[in-house]
């Protein structure tokens, strides 16, 4: 029997926002908090680095029993990402 595959959880700051307003939350409060989503992100897989990702996610593939865990070069590729976003962000005028 093929295997199927999930779709991908919807990280958009609306779904963000949707979800935090699902479990509860004032919109009020979601609606900052899923936009500050998007610096969180970024700002947290620098940190993490291009090695602290393939490590966290290769444990989190097999601890959530997912299949196809990404390889070491995506997690590069992200890092190359995070850093333009920050870039990006930290240039823009004030």
């Amino acid at each position: 029997m093929p295997q199927r595959h999930r779709s991908r959880p919807d990280t958009s700051p609306s779904a963000v926002q949707q979800t935090l307003i699902d479990l509860g939350h004032p919109k009020s409060w979601a609606s900052p908090v899923a936009s500050d989503f998007r610096m969180i992100v970024p700002i947290l897989l620098m940190q993490l680095g291009a090695d602290g990702i393939a490590e966290q996610v290769r444990e989190a593939w097999r601890s959530y029993e997912l299949s196809d865990a990404p390889l070491d070069a995506e997690a590069k590729t992200i890092i190359e990402w995070a850093e333009h976003v920050l870039e990006t962000y930290r240039t823009q005028p004030h």
